[in-house]
């Protein structure tokens, strides 16, 4: 089967390059964080300009809307994790600028919590921002936060695998261990299983029941990113040419052969599974978009194009029309979004 190309619902281009991306909450605004400290608020609709933002004093490096309320959070190479309030316009400075790039930000599920990371340490910041749980230091800068889906744990990824924490005390509760660099940290949806790609060229994961820890190696470039399924059933893996599946519906994915998509190129530089159904999207170096429903096929079933290497993709149901939109920027600040019912 040929994977078959769908016109984009919209195009548009934006003057910067572009570092971070996501959608609000409810599908209606794309937020594009640049590398000259703007955030620029996009409709997700239609692809209009709304706003531009001078965020922060140099490049933004992270971006994340509140699940609730039309805040945005970012932190950027100035050291500094800044909150918006896209409503009005208005910026409060959660932490002010340092000498260490501020690196991640992350809303816990129910928007009450943000979680941010300078350098070694992760903060837990209050709603408004005005007030602070300071985290023990990790072994390294730390490489991915990710929150427990009932929001009850944080965890951040670092040198010798994953630390846990409790938001409320700050209190350390759980070391993942493994050796080595962690890449980046994703917590599976159902709360049961935490992943990582790792520096060897690996990826591992935790089953927090039990703390039985595998190891899935063999890979030949950094699994640079990866993405569960919204079930969890599936953990996509790329970072190569190769997308890697490994299935933890059954039994598996220990003993197991994952599945294997094989249609890029150039090696992948971004995955993002649909939120509501097992669609994946990957993009490459070339600036080459893919659709996949893994469950059903390994060829991919779509295909889209942007001018130059995919910097990040989301998806974003729109209420007004009903439509699950595809949405991608590449490195020349193209962005465009498809619909996934063309």
């Amino acid at each position: 089967m040929r994977a078959r190309d769908v016109d984009a619902t919209w195009r548009t281009q934006i003057s910067g390059y572009p570092r971070a991306l996501d959608a609000s909450a409810d599908g209606r605004w794309l937020a594009l964080g640049l590398d000259d400290g703007h955030v620029q608020l996009v409709r997700a609709g239609t692809g209009e300009l709304d706003q531009s933002l001078k965020v922060h004093g140099d490049a933004l490096t992270a971006l994340s809307w509140n699940p609730r309320l039309p805040l945005l959070a970012s932190a950027g190479e100035d050291g500094a994790v800044k909150l918006c309030d896209m409503a009005s316009g208005t910026t409060e400075e959660v932490v002010p600028p340092g000498d260490t790039w501020a690196q991640h930000v992350a809303w816990n599920p129910k928007g009450s919590k943000l979680a941010s990371s300078v350098g070694r340490r992760a903060r837990i910041h209050a709603l408004d921002g005005r007030g602070h749980q300071e985290l023990p230091e990790v072994e390294s800068t730390v490489a991915g936060l990710a929150w427990a889906p009932d929001g009850q744990t944080l965890g951040a990824a670092c040198y010798g695998g994953v630390r846990l924490f409790e938001p409320k005390s700050g209190r350390r509760t759980r070391k993942l261990d493994w050796k080595g660099s962690m890449l980046n940290v994703a917590w599976s949806p159902n709360g049961k299983v935490v992943a990582c790609g790792c520096q060897d060229n690996s990826v591992h994961f935790w089953r927090l029941a039990t703390g039985r820890d595998s190891m899935m190696s063999g890979y030949p470039q950094k699994p640079s990113t990866i993405a569960w399924s919204h079930d969890s059933a599936l953990l996509a893996t790329g970072g190569g040419m190769q997308i890697t599946v490994w299935q933890f519906d059954g039994k598996g994915p220990e003993g197991t052969m994952p599945l294997v998509l094989e249609a890029h190129r150039t090696p992948v530089t971004h995955l993002c599974f649909s939120p509501l159904v097992k669609v994946l999207a990957s993009g490459d170096r070339t600036g080459e978009i893919l659709v996949w429903f893994p469950d059903e096929t390994t060829t991919p079933v779509r295909r889209h194009r942007l001018p130059a290497r995919i910097e990040a993709l989301t998806w974003a149901l729109d209420p007004d029309d009903a439509q699950l939109r595809l949405v991608a920027c590449d490195a020349e600040g193209h962005v465009a979004a498809w619909s996934l019912q063309a």
